[in-house]
């Protein structure tokens, strides 16, 4: 059964890099606690909100960031939602590592924010898949001094 829920866009930008505002799934009390959950190549937030609404605890607050739109290098260099460029899949392929590093600020960015609010930083939990495995991966190990779940 499908739980209606209210949406709403996240008034921070978390950075110069995220083309639209998060959609953000409030927690039904008080706040303890928050998902970051990051989309995949050429998707955006708003459906990973709904399927968040579903699975929602009372006391977590989901934030479903939006990639910005650019030109994919392995993708034709077609223009589409994505948190850096993927130049190629092979190993030892060159990698966008001035992307990384600015879609790892704005995610920090995220991160801080909730902190800001109230969250305890080991209560953020940042989830997603696909390109979501390097920035994740990347900001356990360069990206910040704090401590977090996910």
């Amino acid at each position: 059964m499908s739980r209606s829920v209210e949406l709403f866009h996240h008034p921070v930008t978390g950075g110069e890099s995220m083309s639209l505002l998060p959609t953000v799934v409030p927690a039904a009390c008080k706040a303890t606690a928050a998902v970051i959950f990051l989309h995949g190549l050429g998707d955006t937030g708003h459906g990973w909100a709904q399927a968040m609404a579903e699975i929602r605890t009372p006391h977590v607050k989901y934030i479903c960031p939006h990639a910005p739109i650019m030109p994919v290098t392995l993708n034709m260099n077609m223009a589409m939602p994505s948190w850096f460029d993927i130049i190629g899949l092979h190993p030892g392929a060159e990698e966008d590592v001035t992307g990384i590093k600015k879609a790892s600020e704005s995610i920090k960015a995220l991160i801080e924010q909730e902190v800001h609010n109230g969250i305890p930083s080991h209560r953020i939990v940042l989830g997603g898949f696909s390109q979501v495995n390097t920035l994740s991966l990347f900001l356990c190990v360069c990206g910040t001094s704090r401590s977090f779940d996910g």
